[in-house]
């Protein structure tokens, strides 16, 4: 014997899982995830055009992003009507440095 004993974990449910941005929780092979099956999009998000988003990508529509966001969840918000030009990511990066250089100076 390996002396391995046989333990029961405590399964996890949709109480231990927070679900943002029109997601729900479904229990999936015994684990609880976050589904967007039911994210709304008003006829103006639906309307085709390219916007480009914090997260440095184009989408073809405002509702692309929120199924997105969903799917990720985390935020991501439309910068600019557009294809995204590239030097959004970077500027990001940027920013994101420099308020931990400001954080670790003082």
């Amino acid at each position: 014997m390996l002396g391995i004993k046989n333990r029961r974990r405590r399964q996890r449910t949709c109480q231990d899982l927070v679900c943002l941005f029109d997601s729900k929780c479904e229990i999936v092979h015994n684990q609880p995830h976050c589904t967007c099956r039911d994210v709304f999009c008003t006829i103006e998000e639906e309307q085709p055009m390219n916007v480009c988003a914090s997260d440095g990508r184009t989408y073809r529509s405002k509702c692309e992003i929120k199924r997105q966001q969903c799917m990720k969840q985390y935020e991501i918000v439309l910068m600019y009507p557009g294809v995204c030009n590239g030097s959004l990511f970077s500027f990001a990066i940027d920013l994101v440095c420099f308020d931990f250089f400001l954080s670790i100076r003082y």
